[in-house]
Parts: structure tokens; C-alpha cells; sequence
């Protein structure tokens, strides 16, 4: 059998191909799972490089065997990769949905860790009333 199984493994357990996620008994590593196996992420704690390292089969056989759980991150635009949020239209004081190109910079960094980064327009569109509520803020859908 020269069919590589790893495509339908990501799918059965809920991810993509290379999608960084967190492993329940593993604390903050993240890990992601390529066309050829498990790898970890590590981080030079003096200049704060990252790399990505391949691992035994054992972490992964625990993830196949049901013995430890995939949690998954937020999700996280690449740069130049389109993502959706919102904007305040100032001529009548609204919120709208708007869509825009990931620049890895502040303001897109502030949006992610307040989680108002969305990856398609309806995932936003269906968050949009709950947030425009909590913060007291007209919208429109």
C-alpha cells in the first residue's frame, strides 16, 4: 500500500494538515502534524527563534490510540492571508463585518487576542451581535 494515510488521520481527528494545536498532557507544547509524521515546536529561549522537530511515534500513537486529546488554537491568518473582523463605521457609529489582509502587525495581533479574528465572513457575521452588544455598539449584519 503506497497511500499515505495522514490526510485521512488529520481529517478524523478534526484537523488540518500543519494545523498547530496543543496536546491535553502535554502543557503549552504545540505540535502539528505534517505529510510525514508528529512534530513539536520549539523556541530558543535566548533569542526567541522557533523550529519545528519531528517525534517519535509514541506521542503520536497516544493522539491515534484515543489516549491523549487534540486541543485545538484559535485559528491564525498567515501573512497576506485574508481574514475577517470588524470596523466602526464613524457616519452612523455602526459596526460592520469587514475583510482584510493579515500584516502580522499591531493592530492584527490586537484583534486576534481579543478573538475577533475570523476566517470566513460569516463566522464574523454570526459573531458580530454578541460582541456589538457587550460593548454597547450599534451593528449592522
Amino acid at each position: 500500500m503506497n497511500r499515505n494515510l495522514i490526510p485521512v488521520i488529520c481529517k478524523t481527528l478534526g484537523i488540518d494538515i500543519e494545523e498547530e494545536f496543543k496536546i491535553n498532557v502535554y502543557n503549552d507544547d504545540v505540535f502539528r502534524i505534517t505529510k510525514t509524521g508528529l512534530e513539536k515546536q520549539f523556541i530558543d529561549e535566548f533569542d526567541g527563534s522557533k523550529w519545528w522537530e519531528q517525534l517519535s511515534s509514541t506521542i503520536f500513537t497516544d493522539l491515534l490510540a484515543g489516549n491523549t486529546e487534540i486541543i485545538k488554537l484559535p485559528w491564525k491568518p498567515k501573512v497576506d492571508e485574508t481574514y475577517y473582523s470588524f470596523y466602526y463605521r464613524q457616519k452612523d457609529e455602526t459596526w460592520v463585518v469587514t475583510g482584510t489582509l493579515w500584516d502580522n502587525d499591531v493592530v492584527d495581533n490586537a484583534l486576534f487576542k481579543a478573538g475577533w479574528i475570523f476566517k470566513t465572513e460569516d463566522e464574523a457575521r454570526e459573531a458580530l451581535p454578541s460582541i456589538a452588544t457587550e460593548a454597547g455598539a450599534k451593528y449592522e449584519q
